[in-house]
């Protein structure tokens, strides 16, 4: 696991009735047992591995020197960590704080993200990202 992660694709998915999500099989082996989840942005859920985690931490940490909004802006974002365990069968219990966020429902759009990966109701994702998909960077 000390190497960089590097989370690519899209996959659609659904929530299970426990509100799990079941990480998509390419995306897997580069998770251990446990994972970051937190709010995003454009209304996104990051999932995180610990590696990465820390890195985003330190850039968080970063923004506690500035002015007040952005010290509140952290304390915001640090309130909606949440630490999960990722069971056997590979799946992750999104809380309910955190679907709410993101407007998930029972579908939804996992995205692999170079060091994270984004979970997105497909309605939100259409709105943000939906127009860009036809064009080539």
């Amino acid at each position: 696991m000390s190497e960089s992660a590097q989370f690519l694709g899209r996959y659609d998915h659904c929530l299970d009735a426990k509100s799990r999500l079941i990480l998509p099989a390419k995306l897997r082996p580069m998770f251990g047992t446990i994972a970051f989840l937190t709010r995003h942005h454009e209304s996104c859920i990051a999932i995180w591995r610990e590696e990465e985690f820390k890195i985003e931490l330190l850039k968080k940490q970063a923004l506690l020197s500035q002015d007040t909004e952005a010290r509140n802006l952290v304390r915001a974002w640090s309130a909606s960590v949440v630490e999960q365990d990722i069971d056997k069968q590979w799946r992750i219990l999104i809380p309910q704080e955190l679907r709410k966020y993101g407007h998930l429902q029972n579908e939804v759009i996992v995205v692999g993200v170079i060091d994270h990966v984004e979970i997105w109701s497909p309605e939100v994702w259409q709105e943000q990202v939906g127009a860009l998909e036809e064009q080539v960077l």
